[in-house]
């Protein structure tokens, strides 16, 4: 027994079904989602997976440039790849001023060994309190310059011992 379900017509109450995209609709709606979505796209990046788009698209990709609507990009060391974006995207600044965005992707060794990573932070800060030492000795800050010595030796001592290694090492 097939069923069959008639949602559309029944949640939207339409008396026909709307026509489905043209081929032409669908390149445009795929080319503009991929330069939304990436700023600027090659062939392989705007046809992932569907291969059988590709001869279209290229024509789609040359009209547009033809139209100056896209720009071609071409990067040092990658002559062979062309890739495309929109003038527009050319003119406008990657960041603003003082303002940096990183995005980690969850197969990014960074988030993959982040114990191993903050470690490695964790003794880097630490080692600013050796600088300190000569300094706080110089201006007379004798206390501070214990204080600061002891905070020194306890966070080496603590990062450097075999158990908090082998856990911060562990992936």
């Amino acid at each position: 027994m097939l069923k069959t379900y008639e949602l559309m017509s029944r949640h939207f109450g339409w008396r026909r079904l709307p026509r489905a995209a043209t081929e032409r609709q669908t390149l445009n709606y795929l080319l503009d989602r991929a330069l939304r979505a990436q700023g600027i796209v090659s062939l392989e990046s705007v046809c992932y997976l569907d291969p059988a788009r590709k001869p279209a698209m290229r024509r789609l990709i040359d009209s547009r440039v033809r139209r100056d609507e896209l720009v071609p990009v071409v990067f040092p060391g990658g002559e062979k790849q062309v890739h495309w974006t929109r003038p527009e995207t050319l003119d406008t600044p990657t960041t603003p001023a003082g303002e940096l965005v990183y995005i980690l992707s969850p197969f990014d060794p960074l988030v993959i060994q982040r114990k191993q990573a903050a470690r490695n932070l964790a003794l880097g800060l630490a080692s600013l309190t050796v600088p300190l030492i000569p300094l706080l000795l110089l201006s007379g800050l004798i206390p501070q310059t214990i204080f600061v010595t002891a905070l020194a030796i306890l966070l080496f001592r603590g990062l450097l011992r075999p158990e908090v290694e082998a856990y911060l090492n562990e992936a």
